[in-house]
């Protein structure tokens, strides 16, 4: 399991290697030619030391290979003399082939790695408070600058003086009947009934 060090030591925490992430690419190519020798021996037994009787080429590697180098050397000795009765030449045949490629001269390897860090540091935060307006709705065909909200507090108060004028119209035509108290010697009120203001009636029923 590898860890990350954090080079900036304000931070803490812990960082694991994601062995599935790291990628490894060349950061650049280099042409490169390798050579390739082939040489092969044969040996060839003649009756004379004759260059022309030796092959300038044979096949080998599936290629042509030349004759790049020949030598002699007596095989036998004709009886009772010193004259060779054969000779052996050994000649070497050779190529070189040639083949380039492309190496790379340098590997840039990327990785990531996970966990979780923090970091604690003291200092003022400046912050940026920004408000945002909406418009406030206007019914048509009344002045832009009377506002719904106006307007209903307009009508609640229009609401509440009908009712007070209700209560007092009300009040203003309610009857009472009073009966003299002998021991007290004030008119107590034993009734309050509603009357009309053209035609009051009082219901004695009720008393």
């Amino acid at each position: 399991m590898l860890y990350l060090v954090l080079l900036d030591q304000s931070y803490n925490g812990e960082l694991l290697l994601d062995v599935q992430s790291i990628k490894v690419e060349a950061t650049g190519y280099n042409t490169v030619t390798d050579s390739h020798p082939h040489t092969v021996t044969r040996p060839h037994e003649l009756a004379y030391n004759d260059r022309s009787l030796v092959s300038e080429t044979v096949q080998a590697d599936g290629m042509s290979l030349a004759l790049t180098n020949l030598s002699w050397s007596e095989a036998a000795n004709v009886e009772d003399s010193d004259m060779p009765a054969a000779w052996t030449a050994t000649a070497t045949y050779s190529k070189t082939t040639y083949t380039t490629c492309e190496v790379a001269d340098g590997y840039r390897a990327t990785a990531i790695y996970k966990g979780e860090v923090g970091k604690s540091s003291a200092g003022n935060v400046v912050y940026t408070v920004t408000y945002n307006s909406s418009k406030i709705p206007v019914l048509t065909g009344l002045d832009p600058d009377i506002t719904v909200s106006q307007l209903a507090l307009a009508a609640g108060l229009a609401i509440l003086l009908l009712l007070a004028l209700v209560f007092r119209y009300v009040h203003w035509h309610i009857a009472r009947v009073y009966v003299y108290n002998e021991e007290r010697r004030i008119h107590d009120v034993v009734s309050r009934q509603y009357v009309r203001v053209r035609m009051p009636k009082i219901q004695l029923s009720a008393l």
